[in-house]
């Protein structure tokens, strides 16, 4: 069974809520797999609805309430969810930071949910 994570700093609390009532895949039993969906949204639900949506579909989902603690993640993630809003943060360098040290060999998806149009995503990524 998959279940989300609140994750911030050293601290992790189990989401009960967060709990998809599916069977694992076998390759999903603890210590199979050492991937997870590594979601940073700061602002009001969107990681809580990130969560929802991914674990309903089985995905291990850490959230991290700030770059520095999503960059540590980084060695164990199968994907980056990230909503514009952090791009903004000054510690948002240690994150990117941290993607490109990955291997070469490594292809971390990272997805950047936006609202704003392509043009504000263009200035938040000079």
């Amino acid at each position: 069974m998959a279940s989300a994570k609140v994750t911030s700093g050293a601290e992790t609390d189990s989401l009960d809520s967060i709990t998809a009532d599916k069977p694992a895949f076998a390759w999903d039993k603890p210590g199979e797999r050492d991937e997870r969906v590594i979601v940073i949204a700061p602002l009001g639900q969107d990681a809580r609805a990130i969560a929802d949506l991914l674990t309903s579909n089985r995905f291990e989902v850490v959230i991290s309430q700030n770059p520095q603690h999503a960059a540590e993640q980084i060695p164990h993630a199968g994907a980056l969810v990230m909503t514009e809003e952090v791009l903004e943060f000054a510690e948002t360098e240690t994150l990117l930071a941290a993607l490109q040290r990955q291997p070469p060999w490594s292809e971390l998806p990272v997805i950047i949910l936006t609202s704003g149009g392509a043009s504000r995503l263009a200035r938040l990524l000079d």
